[in-house]
């Protein structure tokens, strides 16, 4: 089949990664060190996970995917697509309350200052990871009633967090990674407890084996990459619970 031909990568092609978007930052100097390290290319596209899982359904030609959630991974797996021994989490996120005038430090504070937060950005809970943790962690302490009319919604979490740097929303729900990456001053967020929202497990997997690919996930297991990952605001697996592919 076509499918299967696809498989087969040619030597001088690049490697094409599916990111998403919460991860960019990060992956953007995983892969900078990679490639000065290896002389291997790698070519990441980002975006929701979402639109990722109906582009590699789609045939788009992906050597790897990382997504934001588990799910979406098992989903390829179940229909055949990718196989249950190449994938592994690679990260568990975290989110932040971001309120860039107003930094605030608890959810009595957020209650309080509910009046003054005209519009609340969140990445779609029904398309991205995050909005959907963003939704669980609004409904658990009680406000999700309070801001759901006020919602602007984003198609991922770099959009959320677009609308609420350019002042398109006064405040919202984000990657935490993404103000770590931007060096946003601490006192303009908190983060969210981690009891408060289901764990983000971030899970990765491989569409198309190919040796170079093999090279940079192994890479994505060392100890550079743990402690780049960890100063970007993510919690990071002890290793990969299965070998890559």
């Amino acid at each position: 089949s076509l499918f299967c031909a696809s498989l087969i990568a040619t030597p001088n092609e690049s490697i094409k990664v599916a990111v998403s978007s919460n991860f960019q930052s990060t992956f953007e100097q995983l892969k900078e060190e990679f490639e000065q390290r290896s002389k291997i290319k790698i070519v990441a596209i980002y975006g929701s996970t979402n639109k990722h899982y109906t582009q590699i359904l789609n045939g788009a030609p992906y050597h790897a995917f990382f997504a934001a959630d588990q799910k979406t991974v098992q989903k390829l797996i179940n229909k055949g697509i990718a196989k249950a021994e190449n994938q592994s989490t690679y990260a568990i996120g975290q989110i932040a309350f971001w309120y860039p005038h107003h930094g605030r430090k608890s959810v009595s504070e957020l209650a309080k200052y509910i009046g003054e937060i005209k519009r609340f950005a969140i990445a779609n809970p029904e398309l991205a990871p995050y909005g959907d943790a963003a939704k669980h962690y609004l409904l658990k302490v009680g406000l999700w009633s309070s801001y759901k009319d006020r919602l602007v919604q984003g198609t991922n979490i770099a959009q959320a967090f677009h609308f609420i740097r350019s002042g398109a929303a006064n405040a919202g729900i984000v990657a935490l990674a993404q103000l770590k990456s931007l060096n946003i001053p601490t006192e303009q967020y908190w983060i969210v407890p981690k009891e408060l929202y289901p764990p983000i497990i971030q899970d990765r997997v491989t569409l198309r084996p190919d040796k170079r690919l093999k090279q940079f996930l192994n890479f994505m297991q060392s100890q550079y990459t743990r402690a780049t990952m960890l100063k970007a605001g993510y919690q990071v697996p002890m290793q990969a619970d299965k070998p890559n592919g």
